[in-house]
């Protein structure tokens, strides 16, 4: 049975910001009403609701910046989970919205609360398991995305339901995506110091430049063979 969004602010919503599932209780601009705390609240949850629009664009500048194989396999994680939530919502679970949401696609699980929880847990692992160093803007990431499923429930895009599903999604695609990011990284180390070790064993001398490109390369990875002293051996 189909729906109809109730609200008439459905449709004065900025196309932009109802494309982007975004729009506020109330209209944007109306000249009667008054930006009391109820209504900057309502704002606030609005910029919440497109931070994973802004975070996509944020990555996908970074992948074309740095281009490296870190910033591929997230981007790559956020891709195939946003495509993954569009093809279940459809396909397996079919569950609408709440009553007054204005979009009439189907609600289970919440796309906005995957990319939330996938974004988040992938920090969290970065700091816990890589050690990186944390910073205010990590912090200020992590706290912001945690409004993000309660945004979507309070501009009635969502039910409590189909948000904690859409973090859950989340979470597990970040482990996915984080352990193949770090299986790699370790599969390089071997290939690596397999490749140290066939030079040992072949040349008596040490300081050839083939010898200082790869002890440059084991120095870069964040890896405890970094902390040992490479020995010569004794022939």
């Amino acid at each position: 049975m189909s729906r109809e969004p109730p609200f008439d602010h459905c449709g004065h919503c900025p196309f932009i910001i109802h494309m982007m599932d975004a729009c506020p209780l109330t209209p944007f601009f109306n000249e009667t009403q008054t930006y009391d705390l109820d209504k900057v609240i309502e704002l606030f949850m609005v910029l919440v609701s497109l931070c994973p629009w802004i975070f996509s664009a944020y990555l996908f500048f970074k992948l074309v910046k740095e281009r490296s194989i870190k910033t591929l396999i997230r981007c790559a994680s956020h891709l195939i989970a946003h495509i993954t939530c569009d093809i279940v919502k459809v396909i397996y679970f079919r569950e609408q919205r709440p009553d007054g949401s204005c979009s009439l696609k189907f609600g289970l699980p919440s796309c906005h609360s995957i990319f939330a929880g996938l974004y988040t847990t992938w920090i969290i692992l970065d700091i816990f398991v890589s050690q990186i160093k944390v910073s205010q803007r990590h912090i200020f990431v992590v706290i912001f995305m945690s409004f993000v499923p309660y945004s979507r429930i309070y501009l009635i895009y969502h039910t409590f339901k189909q948000v904690i599903y859409g973090w859950i999604i989340g979470t597990l695609f970040a482990i996915g995506a984080f352990f193949i990011k770090y299986y790699k990284h370790n599969i390089h180390l071997i290939i690596i110091l397999q490749s140290y070790n066939h030079i040992i064993k072949l040349n008596k001398n040490y300081e050839t430049k083939t010898f200082k490109k790869l002890n440059k390369i084991i120095q870069k990875h964040n890896h405890p063979i970094k902390k040992q002293k490479l020995q010569k051996q004794k022939y």
